[in-house]
């Protein structure tokens, strides 16, 4: 092993673990920041803080993170091997150092890479290298560093699946005339809609022999739209028979409006 791989594996390993123990650190000032503003406030209110205990051991968790990472960042000081520092959604980073970052700004450091030759990571990073830590990053090249690469996978796939949904929806579609129903459900639902409707007119005591007429005239529409609807999906899907759900709708209303005085139903009925 060269000095240079010695190095870099030394530079990977300790900014490994100074990942970790800031990771910890950070994790561990947010409970201690939230016990000391419940202390604040309960204070304000004049009543006690029962949270002592808790507290005290999220000030020592704080402690032994802050203790872990102390001497990490000794050995990183020391050893001043280069690091790149990632912004989520943004540029790499030649370190926290750059102009354009911000206090406020969420970097993280990718150890997997520190101590790496600064030209082998500009060319990897590509378009995400930061022009102004990186004045000659070939920012036309799509950035191949892996999170990129994963980040772009996720996209396709994201995008190929909706796509095929989009596709698999439209080949579930039931087209009749202008209307389309989402589904063959949606579209043995309006079935059963018209074969009521149908059952009702054609079964429903008359008034006398004009109303008789209008409601079989009804009736008849209805059935003709029901048989639509059904042939429709007949001709959509393979095997299946119009006349059967017709006959399933329609025995399915029978036993319904049997129940109803108005209804004048032979015991023969059918479509």
């Amino acid at each position: 092993m060269t000095a240079a791989e010695a190095l870099r594996k030394i530079a990977k390993t300790t900014d490994a673990l100074l990942v970790d123990a800031w990771w910890k650190t950070a994790k561990a000032e947010d409970r201690v920041r939230s016990y000391v503003k419940i202390q604040e406030d309960t204070a304000k209110r004049g009543r006690p803080f029962r949270l002592t205990a808790e507290l005290a051991a999220a000030q020592d968790e704080l402690d032994n993170a802050k203790a872990e990472a102390a001497p990490l960042e000794a050995i990183a000081a020391a050893g001043n091997w280069t690091r790149f520092v990632l912004v989520p959604g943004g540029h790499l980073h030649k370190g926290f150092g750059c102009s354009t970052l911000r206090w406020t700004t969420q970097a993280g450091l990718m150890p997997e890479y520190s101590g790496a030759e600064e030209v082998e990571i500009v060319e990897l990073a590509g378009e995400a290298a930061c022009t102004v830590c990186f004045p000659s990053a070939p920012v036309a090249k799509k950035s191949m560093l892996p999170i990129h690469v994963a980040e772009r996978e996720a996209r396709a796939q994201e995008a190929a699946e909706k796509a095929a949904k989009r596709e698999a929806a439209k080949a579930a579609q039931i087209v009749v005339g202008r209307k389309v129903y989402k589904s063959q459900r949606g579209a043995e639902n309006q079935i059963g809609w018209e074969i009521d409707t149908y059952v009702g007119r054609r079964f429903m005591v008359a008034q006398d022999e004009a109303h008789r007429a209008h409601l079989d005239d009804l009736a008849a529409k209805d059935l003709a739209a029901a048989r639509e609807i059904a042939e429709a999906i007949a001709a959509a899907v393979d095997g299946y028979s119009a006349k059967a759900i017709l006959e399933k709708k329609f025995a399915a209303k029978i036993k319904e409006h049997r129940k109803y005085p108005h209804y004048k139903i032979p015991a023969d009925a059918s479509l």
